[in-house]
């Protein structure tokens, strides 16, 4: 289909008053979210062409209307002197592409063009096709539309000057992990006895990762790294397994509060444009200890841009605990929109959204869906379906985080306003250290600790073609 600058479409327009059109079908224009677009088949008219040649500014074609099997042609009222657009069963007039900024070269889905005249034997050779009163006609300013190849990835970016650079989206195969770390400060494990053996789990943890999986993630997200001696530790072993791109933690370099977000990204592929929400005022109780927010970072895979958002959200399930979670998404979700990320992008949501989706309020997980516009991959029927399981995990058995539940509080999401996947899947990993270690407070103190968190990481991978 074409889409003009308010969208075009086809219509039955009956009597159109002076121009006398009654008897045929003339393009026009009209809102996006009032009709749907119709499609249109670029046959083009170069004497050299073939299949796979790409279409280039520059090219002649014509249209020939999907819904009708009709050619667009040139036909001027019988009280005009300026032709309209109107479709035909004879052979349709000849068009051209023209870049209105000057490219040259292939069009790609979303690029901008304007439509010249291009039949010889007519009297508006090298004329433009313009918008005149919604009607399409060579009788006003100069037009420029946008081209959309029907049910194509990037749907046609709204920043025109980035599409002609944009290649046709390639398939591309991604896969991202949250993992809650459990790296609590220090005057935590000594005041409540609570997150030991920090050092020794940030050794263990890449360890566990390599010895879990067939094939590492692209990128992690990491919640909960508030240690920072346990942290740096934990980079530093990342990086030995090939992970050599990193963020910073959101709220790290503002230090109004007593602790940072917790929440850093490491990847396996490049990292460009990173930039962090604070969600500031928008969390309760303890949490506004935390500078809670969320990283944002583009990772490039294979050509392709990956736009990825981790996240820690508001703990509990106080109302006031729920109103906050609420609060964040929306921020989150407006921060992302403003970013005006191009449809054909691939974008994820991972964090530790502290939402119960397996027997917690279905309510809250819905709202977080349809807030972030986003879906959660089923999970395979060989994982557990819960990322916080006291009856697995010891580490989940005490203290002030565990209600003795098992949950389902970390998810790896894709956005549904993007490009979308061809086939998902969700993980939950239970990894476990390979010697473990002996804590009085766990077990009785009568045998080892193997677990290395009191989550287990979720591995969401998609495939995208």
């Amino acid at each position: 289909f074409l889409s003009g600058p308010i969208g075009l479409t086809l219509g039955a327009l009956g009597s159109i008053g002076k121009h006398q059109l009654s008897k045929t079908y003339s393009l026009f224009t009209a809102m996006k979210n009032v009709v749907k677009y119709d499609e249109f088949i670029i046959e083009v008219a170069e004497m050299f062409s073939s299949p796979s040649r790409q279409v280039k500014y520059g090219d002649n074609f014509r249209l020939i209307n999907v819904g009708r099997n009709q050619y667009v042609r040139l036909a001027v009222p019988s009280d005009s002197k300026n032709a309209y657009l109107t479709v035909s069963s004879d052979k349709g007039s000849q068009f051209r592409f023209v870049s209105p900024l000057g490219y040259v070269g292939p069009i790609v889905c979303g690029s901008p063009v304007c439509l010249q005249v291009a039949d010889h034997k007519s009297q508006w050779i090298d004329d433009f096709v313009s918008v005149h009163k919604d009607f399409l006609t060579t009788d006003g300013p100069l037009g420029v539309f946008q081209l959309g190849v029907y049910e194509h990835p990037c749907m046609a970016n709204e920043d025109i000057s980035k599409t002609i650079a944009r290649s046709y989206p390639r398939p591309v195969d991604v896969s991202v992990a949250v993992y809650n770390v459990w790296f609590l400060p220090p005057i935590a494990t000594s005041l409540f006895n609570v997150s030991p053996f920090k050092a020794r789990r940030a050794y263990a943890i890449p360890n566990a990762f390599l010895q879990a999986m067939d094939r590492l993630p692209d990128a992690m997200i990491f919640c909960e790294a508030f240690d920072s001696s346990a942290r740096e530790i934990l980079m530093s072993e990342m990086k030995r397994l090939g992970y050599l791109y990193e963020t910073r933690v959101a709220g790290q370099m503002r230090g109004i509060k007593v602790l940072s977000s917790g929440v850093f990204a490491m990847s396996r592929f490049p990292i460009e444009h990173y930039d962090e929400l604070l969600f500031g005022s928008a969390s309760i109780g303890d949490d506004k200890a935390a500078d809670k927010g969320a990283v944002y970072f583009q990772m490039k895979k294979g050509g392709e841009v990956i736009h990825i958002v981790g996240t820690h959200l508001q703990a509990w399930e106080s109302e006031g605990a729920i109103a906050s979670r609420k609060i964040q998404l929306k921020m989150i979700k407006d921060w992302i929109t403003r970013k005006k990320i191009s449809p054909r992008d691939i974008v994820i949501y991972a964090g530790d959204f502290n939402i119960d989706k397996e027997l917690g309020q279905p309510t809250e997980f819905n709202d977080m869906i349809k807030i972030l516009n986003a879906f959660d991959p089923a999970v395979d029927p060989e994982s557990s379906p819960f990322s916080f399981d006291p009856e697995t995990n010891v580490l989940a058995s005490k203290g002030v985080s565990s209600g003795g539940r098992k949950e389902r509080l970390d998810y790896v999401m894709c956005s549904n306003g993007h490009r979308k996947p061809y086939s998902a899947v969700s993980r939950i990993l239970a990894l476990k250290d390979a010697e473990g270690f002996i804590d009085h407070n766990y077990n009785d103190g009568k045998s080892e600790v193997f677990d290395l968190s009191d989550h287990y990481p979720v591995l969401s991978e998609y495939q995208f073609r």
